[in-house]
């Protein structure tokens, strides 16, 4: 039991504070140097197996690279919320995630993860549907608020839908098609 002020100092835990200013930033030559080591950094701490490559030149960190990156950074991880929506019968229909990572500073980011039976990855296998929704948001509050504290906002590999190409618009008709050939010859 703490009776005292100084016994209850004593038993917080210390708060190390990194720096003093609260409107200036750091100098933009510490900045960039920062910026070029953590670059570096994930050139050396992620493999190949951290990374999903989407093609066309992308690639995304996958889960565990983004593991990776919170144990470089001494990050904690903490689920804020968790609430599943299921339809009229019960049926898991959707997954919300709120996630916070925190810096040994204090310094804190959440990141949010949503997930919905609609999506491709879920078109063939039903057998785990809840554990799959609610591991599918988690993953992606988890690596949103890791990635929103260290990662510059990088999308992580579980965000991105591989089974459906980005949508560009409406398709050419046979007669746009003909127009813009004729007017390319």
């Amino acid at each position: 039991v703490v009776e005292t002020v100084e016994e209850l100092r004593a038993a917080l835990p210390v708060h190390v504070q990194t720096r003093q200013e609260v409107l200036r930033p750091l100098a933009v030559v510490d900045q960039k140097a920062a910026m070029d080591e953590y670059q570096e950094g994930l050139k050396s701490i992620l493999d190949a197996n951290d990374w999903q490559d989407a093609g066309r030149g992308e690639r995304f960190v996958k889960k565990s690279g983004w593991r990776k990156i919170a144990a470089w950074f001494s990050l904690s991880i903490e689920l804020v919320t968790d609430e599943v929506e299921r339809d009229e019968e019960g049926q898991v229909q959707r997954a919300k995630v709120w996630a916070r990572a925190v810096a040994p500073n204090g310094r804190f980011a959440d990141g949010d993860g949503y997930c919905d039976i609609s999506e491709t990855r879920f078109a063939r296998n039903k057998a785990k549907l809840e554990n799959d929704l609610r591991g599918t948001a988690t993953t992606r509050a988890v690596n949103r608020a890791i990635s929103n504290l260290v990662g510059m906002g990088a999308v992580s590999a579980e965000e991105v839908d591989w089974g459906q190409a980005p949508a560009v618009g409406e398709a050419a008709t046979t007669e746009s098609v003909g127009v813009l050939s004729r007017a390319l010859m």
